[in-house]
């Protein structure tokens, strides 16, 4: 497919994508995206990676995404890899010509954070620890910010098995997750307050139970740790979005195939280059 022929099917998908799940202009989300870069994930990059150009194929005019790493330390992340898309400006648009800056603005800012999610996040090292308690405090920060503090929609969506393993604190494969145990857990985070304020926030976990030799019994115990911890954490989290994959969310999937095709068309691209 070359370029011209590809960016009018983008463009095609990209106006059904208006038409189906276009929001009024002030009524902008927020959308954070936490990718698990730990070594029990490294055999599902390509899922993350689907997943999550469905969460970019979703926005609209007014949306904000930032993407950060779970790693051993996400508290230390610097910048967050964002796509910003401007709202609605009478000022400066009418509906038509704003619907067209939105979809090529879509489309550009989308290839460039793919691109720069695989060279910051997929193709760095994989961690030991997966410290998720201590990435859901750096989403509340970004809540917490001007752009989240304004979105009428908060959205937070982490693409992981949900394996909390951090050394030194709870680690999720050395526990019998009972309920006694995740309520003991749960009241120990507390009183150290390291359970993040999420009050209002929609929860996706994408992921989870992705590993098919683990145990229903020690999934059945993440599943409900999270669900849990997210309770008293005051965010919006159900078992139908605990899922291997991310569901019940609003992608466009023409868009998100375009965009995987692309993604591998820059891919061969590069390769080939690199071997001249």
């Amino acid at each position: 497919m070359n370029r011209r022929h590809f960016t009018a099917l983008l463009m095609t998908a990209l106006m059904e994508a208006c038409q189906l799940h276009r929001q009024a202009p002030s009524d902008p989300r927020f959308i954070v995206a936490l990718i698990d870069q730990s070594e029990t994930m490294k055999d599902f990059q390509d899922q993350q990676m689907d997943d999550l150009m469905k969460i970019m194929s979703s926005l609209n005019g007014g949306d904000t995404l930032q993407v950060y790493p779970v790693t051993e330390n996400p508290l230390s992340t610097q910048e967050p890899i964002s796509m910003k898309l401007d709202p609605y400006n009478p000022n400066r648009f009418n509906p038509v010509t704003y619907r067209g800056y939105t979809e090529r603005d879509l489309t550009n800012q989308a290839q460039a954070a793919l691109a720069q999610v695989k060279a910051t996040i997929f193709d760095q090292e994989l961690t030991a620890d997966t410290a998720i308690i201590d990435s859901l405090e750096l989403a509340a920060r970004a809540f917490r910010s001007a752009a989240g503090r304004d979105a009428h929609h908060r959205q937070l969506v982490l693409l992981s098995d949900g394996w909390e393993d951090q050394r030194g604190r709870i680690r999720f494969p050395r526990e019998k997750l009972t309920a006694k145990r995740i309520a003991h857990l749960l009241d120990q985070l507390k009183a150290e307050k390291r359970l993040a304020d999420l009050t209002g926030v929609e929860v996706w976990i994408a992921g989870a139970r992705i590993h098919r030799n683990s145990p229903r019994e020690f999934e059945d115990g993440v599943e409900a740790f999270w669900l849990a911890a997210f309770e008293r954490m005051g965010a919006k989290a159900c078992a139908e979005r605990f899922a291997p994959s991310l569901r019940e969310f609003p992608a466009n999937p023409k868009l998100v195939q375009l965009l995987a095709d692309n993604g591998q068309q820059l891919t061969t691209v590069s390769s080939t280059e690199g071997q001249k």
